[in-house]
Order: C-alpha cells, then structure tokens, then sequence
C-alpha cells in the first residue's frame, strides 16, 4: 500500500507518453494546406521521448500556418539542433521559398548542406545569406574555411580578411587566413595572422599552437615546430557563431545536451557546464559520464566537495566504474585527504590494473606526502603499460631527482622532452640534473628549450639561467687559473 502512488504515478507517466507519441504518429504524414509533406521522425527507431514531443509541438504550428517561413526555420532549427540533418534539410528549403529575404534562414539551409556533403549548394545559399546581411561576420569566415576546402586558398583569404575587417577580434577568422597563408605559402604572414591577442584566452589558442607548429615546419625551423605542434597535440578549430549557438535552446536528447556541457568545461564555460549537468544527472542519476563531468567542473571552481559529493552519489549506481573512483582520489587530493585518496586510487587499481590514471593520481599523492619512493613504485607500474607518457616520465625524474638519483632521473626527463618538445618541467628537470650531474652543455641545452616554451621571464627559468651562468663563470675561472684546485 505504501508505494501504490508511485506505480499508479508511472503508469499514469507511461500512458501520456505513449499517448503524445501516439498523437505523433498520427500526424506523421500531415500535409500543410499547400499539399507539402511536414518532416517527421516517423520510422526512426529509438528517439529521445524530449526530442519526439519538442518536433510534435513544432510540427503542429507548422501545420496549422503552413506559409509561414519562419515557423518552417523553427522546425528546420529543432531537427538540426538533434542531428537529424536531412530533415532540418528539408524545412530550410521550405523557409527560403517562403521567406526569401530571411538571411538566417538561408545561413542554416547553407550550413546543414555543407554537413551533408553538398558544398556548391551551400556556398551558393550562403552568398544569399550575405547578401541579404552583410554585416553578420562568421558567414564570412565559414565561406572562406569552405573555399579551403575546395582548394580555393587565394579567395578563402579574402573571405576571412572581410570576417575581420567586421570584427578583428574573431579568431576563427585568424585561424582560417592562417591556414590560407600557409596555403599559398607566405609563411611570415602566416604567423602575423595568428599574432591576435583575442586567440591567447580563446578556445582556440591550442589549435593556434598547431597553426603555427605547421607554419615552423614548412619553415624549416624543427625546433619551434616541435614545441608549437607539441601544445596543439589532439586540437581542433572551435567554429561556433551566435547564430548556430542559438540552437542550443531546441536540444532535447540526453546525447547532445551532453555533449555540449562536455564542450561547456573544455572551452572554460564552468558556470554554464554545471547548470546543465546537474540537470542531466537529475534526469539520470546513474550516469557515470555525466556525474564524472560534472565533478570535473566542480574541481575547475576549485570546489572539491562538491565534486567528492556528486561522485559518492555515482558509486551507489557504479560501484565499480573506473572513472569515478580515479576522479573521486583525485578530488580527495584536492583536499589533502591523502587517505581516502589512496583508498580509492587502489580501488580503481584492481578495477583495472591495465590503466595508468590510477598509479598517476596515486604517485602524485604519495610525492606530495614525502612518499617518493613508493610513488616511485607506482609510476613504475604505469610506465610499464604506457612507456612514452611524457607526464609519468617527468613525475618519475621529479621522484628520483627527490630521493638523490640524478643520473636516472635525467633519463626521466630526457624521455618526456623527446616524447613531448613543449614539456617545460621535463626541460627544466634535465637541467637541474645536468648541472648536478655538472654536464654544463646540456643544462644549457634544456635551458633553451624552456626558454622558448616558458620565457626568460619566468622564475623557474630565470633562476636555472643564473645557475648556470654561475657555474660556466666558475668554469672559465677554474680554467684561466693553472693553481686552481684539481688541476
């Protein structure tokens, strides 16, 4: 008797669904008065129940002013933003015919035809979308990462220097005539492209890092290329504009809205991020990746008990999932409850012994406890599964360089600055070590490189630059001097 309500309530819950995907379903060949089919989700299996009653509610003011063009965008706008691009397709076309002047429309009817692979069509809708605006900056820039990829470099040029021309402070403009001056090979120009300061807090300052890698490249410049493609390593050019931002607010699925509050914690967009995961997770509590990224943006505002309370809540779901106790040792790192962190980095361990997170987050516990040798121990077994992860390498040169190893501590670092060209504490590590080890070219050797990726500036790199002169100083008096000691 107690818990009659709640089975009543999901009956009652069942039934209603069923009854809008019903109502659905009936309307799924509804013709507007025009004799023109309205796009559906009939026959597609398995849509979020959201997105199936968002569509039904858009389609029947479709139907019900069937004229209306701006409704047909509203319509086009609810399918593209959850991915069902053939239909949003369909509705675009409609919205152009029936408001030709509505530059928005014709600048989604080109954007959604591009992603279905139909380049000349969508370069064609977004010279009207232009046309029809010719103030709206990113329609520019997606013309000319188009014409990039169609080979056109020289006019691609031109597209993203009008984009800034708009705003100069666009970065997706920088990057494209970046790319269409490496293009045509004016490789200086290239680099003053990407000298904006907009891009150095931007999204994409790491794919600004691998513009440049490619521009040192084909410069012939090894060493700059290898640390510029090095801070780039994995990126991708964020292109978002106001106007495709707008779609957020028709996303229904689980999946996208996921994926953007993914994108949210990734681009610095904290605040926003949790909002959306706290809801997502309201909606489906036992969802490891939603509750792993949530905490993520939590330990982002630096409040790990939050975190340590969204990913206890995910263990009563996933007793054993991997990522939440890993990430759950590592927000109790955060607030130097060394213990508990332990505790859950050895759960996650025996979870899964072939993954390194844990020995990582392990180690770094155990080193900030005067552990090092059994972080040691730890990095050892995470080396062992993954022997070029530059991070593991230079943590395990620390450790050594902490328990007096020098000698195999240098190896550590000189690995992880092999792996990785732009590791600076690996740099820096090898060169406190070749000064120990009194290997003098080589701590000059690093020096430089931390010089190129840190500045000379900064007070790691400015005291190991002292050092060292101190000892080529003590080096050249010791040789000028015939009666000097030891020799």
């Amino acid at each position: 008797m107690l818990d009659s309500k709640p089975r009543n309530l999901k009956r009652i819950q069942r039934a209603l669904t069923c009854l809008v995907i019903a109502g659905f379903a009936c309307g799924c060949d509804r013709r507007a008065a025009s004799g023109v089919t309205i796009p559906s989700l009939d026959g597609l299996p398995e849509v979020d129940p959201a997105v199936v009653q968002l569509i039904a509610g858009i389609r029947s003011e479709v139907a019900a002013t069937p004229d209306n063009g701006l409704l047909w965008r509203k319509l086009g706008e609810a399918f593209e933003a959850n991915d069902f691009l053939d239909r949003a397709d369909l509705c675009y076309e409609r919205a152009v015919k029936l408001a030709d002047l509505d530059a928005h429309s014709w600048y989604r009817l080109a954007v959604v035809q591009y992603e279905l692979g139909k380049p000349d069509a969508a370069l064609k809708a977004l010279e009207r979308s232009i046309e029809l605006y010719p103030t709206y900056g990113p329609a520019y820039w997606r013309r000319g990462f188009w014409l990039l990829d169609t080979g056109q470099p020289r006019d691609a040029a031109a597209a993203f220097k009008h984009a800034l021309t708009i705003n100069p402070a666009d970065t997706c403009a920088c990057l494209g005539l970046a790319r269409a001056r490496l293009e045509t090979d004016q490789f200086d120009r290239a680099l003053d492209a990407l000298d904006n300061s907009s891009l150095r807090n931007s999204p994409n300052r790491a794919y600004a890092h691998h513009l440049r890698g490619l521009i040192f490249k084909k410069m012939n410049k090894p060493d700059d290329a290898a640390i510029e493609l090095a801070l780039g390593r994995g990126s991708a050019p964020v292109l978002a504009d106001p106007w495709t931002l707008e779609l957020r607010k028709w996303r229904r699925s689980y999946a996208s809205r996921l994926k953007e509050a993914i994108q949210d914690v990734a681009s610095g967009r904290a605040n926003e991020a949790i909002r959306d995961l706290d809801a997502l997770l309201r909606e489906r509590p036992d969802d490891s990746v939603t509750a792993v990224t949530l905490a993520a943006a939590f330990l982002d505002q630096r409040d790990a008990p939050r975190a340590i309370e969204v990913l206890n809540k995910a263990l009563e779901h996933n007793k054993d999932d991997h990522a939440i106790l890993v990430n759950l040792a590592w927000a109790y790192a955060h607030t130097g409850n060394a213990d508990e962190a332990l505790r859950d980095a050895d759960r996650a361990t025996a979870v899964a012994p072939h993954l390194t997170e844990a020995y990582r987050v392990k180690a770094a516990v155990l080193f900030d406890h005067r552990r090092a040798a059994d972080a040691i121990e730890a990095l050892n077994h995470a080396i062992e599964l993954d022997p070029a992860d530059a991070n593991l390498r230079s943590m395990r040169g620390l450790c050594l360089e902490q328990t007096s190893k020098p000698e195999e501590a240098s190896a550590d670092y000189r690995r992880a600055a092999e792996s990785n060209a732009a590791h600076a504490d690996a740099w820096l590590g090898l060169a406190r070590c070749s000064l120990q080890l009194n290997r003098l070219d080589e701590a000059r050797e690093a020096l430089t490189w931390a010089t190129r990726i840190l500045g000379p500036r900064d007070p790691r790199v400015a005291e190991l630059a002292r050092q060292v002169g101190e000892r080529a100083d003590g080096a050249s008096t010791s040789n000028a001097n015939p009666n000097s000691p030891g020799r």
